[in-house]
């Protein structure tokens, strides 16, 4: 019994992705309509930095008389580099693609520290590196999102990536997941849907959904503000929470969402039409059974994003 919930615990792997930073405006515009469409020209590339800071703290079961059980701490930070391209752009909507070149991570378990450089040569060690092991099958993948007309991510497709299992699985599905993918670069990508324009202290609503069954759908509730611009950019401030629904419908929703939190910004480039750069704080925690055992899980997930050039190629 205490195998499957363990196996259960495993899937408690999907939060929300989303962002928040940059600098602050000059010469504040109060009165003009700002532009958050996406300029998504054919041919265009950039490198996008993705870091990632995760905490989860676990419990499962009951301690030998009836207190509560240890508590089980999973620690890492995650540095993935990527070739944005767009691919097509035209009235029906875009496609972008998302290249993985390099990963950078550290990872603290019970099982001990880990940590793994993909421009590091090949170890010994390498079989029982659980950052490597959970790392290594994204190396190379390309993430391809459609978007409609209206900036909505139609579609993530990760190629059929490899996904891992275990004590890091998570932070694969941070990158790779084709839900957590979607859901993440939505408002990143594309902060105001359909007409994509908006004045100073307009706020508007946006729900990015992750189905994760069995565990149920977890719906990020998203209040976004055009918080300041100017003419070289604007920031939109996010603010909301997780609400978890049961998937497939009808389904017994095993966990409860106690408490979460969603909280970030997007930098938006007003003279290239993208974002520059983004961060987000994320929190869930879900208390639930499985076989009869109590759960507690609460992850803390902070994402930041940059968009750089893409480096000269190096001379030989």
């Amino acid at each position: 019994m205490r195998f499957r919930a363990l196996a259960v615990l495993a899937l408690l792997t999907t939060t929300t992705n989303l962002l928040s930073a940059g600098t602050a405006p000059h010469e504040a515009v109060m009165d003009e309509t700002v532009s958050l469409r996406p300029n998504l020209t054919p041919g265009y590339e950039a490198r996008v930095v993705m870091e990632v800071k995760r905490m989860t703290n676990e419990r499962l079961g009951m301690a030998p008389g009836g207190g509560k059980a240890p508590e089980r701490t999973l620690s890492g930070e995650q540095k993935v580099g990527f070739l944005m391209k767009v691919v097509r752009s035209d009235e029906s909507g875009a496609v972008v693609t998302l290249r993985i070149d390099d990963i950078d991570m550290k990872a603290t378990t019970p099982r001990g520290e880990f940590s793994w450089n993909s421009a590091d040569p090949r170890k010994p060690s390498d079989n029982t590196n659980l950052a490597l092991t959970s790392s290594r099958s994204m190396l190379g993948a390309t993430i391809t999102l459609t978007l409609d007309k209206d900036g909505n991510i139609t579609g993530s497709d990760n190629g059929g990536v490899n996904m891992p299992t275990g004590d890091l699985a998570d932070y694969a599905r941070l990158v790779v997941g084709n839900e957590e993918a979607r859901a993440r670069w939505s408002p990143i990508l594309a902060p105001k849907k359909a007409d994509a324009t908006a004045k100073v202290g307009e706020s508007w609503k946006l729900v990015e959904v992750m189905k994760n069954p069995p565990i149920g759908r977890f719906d990020t509730n998203m209040d976004l503000k055009l918080a300041s611009a100017d003419k070289r950019s604007a920031r939109v401030e996010i603010a909301g929470n997780y609400t978890l629904v049961a998937f497939p419908e009808g389904a017994t929703l095993l966990f409860d969402v106690k408490e979460s939190k969603v909280a970030g910004s997007v930098d938006w480039d007003r003279t290239t039409g993208l974002f520059k750069t983004a961060e987000l704080d994320l929190m869930i925690e879900l208390h639930g059974t499985a076989q009869g055992l109590p759960i507690q899980r609460r992850t803390e997930t902070n994402i930041k994003f940059r968009r750089e050039p893409v480096p000269a190629p190096k001379s030989e």
